[in-house]
Order: structure tokens, then sequence, then C-alpha cells
């Protein structure tokens, strides 16, 4: 069987909704499902074992995010003309990059 591609576009109604939507304030921060930082909550013992295993789990999530995060910034983003063609998405990308850094550095300060 022969594959099909599927290519969608935004009608001109929906590319007027999508600005209206991005013109809206933005006045609260998103809910975080953050598991990690919920079990730590939970552990009152600061010699129980179970916080280096779950530190361990989380910096092995985080370098794995990273690795695919830094590949996708390289075949994307490797010159300032694809940055520029795509800054909103060059942004989100970076910023995603920063906030595991930040967070892999914090868990190996533990």
């Amino acid at each position: 069987m022969g594959s099909r591609v599927i290519v969608y576009s935004l009608t001109k109604k929906g590319a007027l909704q999508l600005e209206n939507w991005i013109k809206q304030p933005i006045t609260e921060l998103a809910v975080s499902h953050d598991l990690f930082s919920l079990k730590l909550f939970f552990i009152n013992d600061q010699n129980d074992p179970r916080i280096a295993e779950l530190i361990d789990e989380e910096k092995a999530l985080i370098k794995s995010q990273l690795q695919h995060l830094y590949a996708r910034k390289k075949l994307l983003f490797s010159d300032q003309k694809n940055i520029k063609k795509n800054y909103g998405h060059y942004l989100i990308l970076t910023r995603a990059i920063s906030r595991n850094e930040g967070q892999l550095e914090w868990l190996n300060s533990l």
C-alpha cells in the first residue's frame, strides 16, 4: 500500500480566530502535572532512600529530553534564516532547553 500524505491548512476564519486568540492576554499560569515534585512533597524523612531514586530517575528523563531538544534545535534551527522564519517556535524550543538545563542543574546540586 502506498502512503497517503494529508496536508492541513488554516481557513481564513480559522486564521482570524487564531489572531484574536493570540491577542488575548494571558492571565494565569498553566497547571503542571509534575509527578516528581508531588512524590517528593509526600516524603518527610530526609534520609528516605526513595529520594535518591526519584532524583536519579528524574535526571535520566531530563537528560533524554535534552538530547531530543538539542537534536530538534540542530535539525530545525541550524542557521539564522530558519530561526527568523520560525522565530516563535525557536523561542519555545530554547525555553524548553533552558528549563530542562536549569532543572538538571538543580538536581545535580542536591
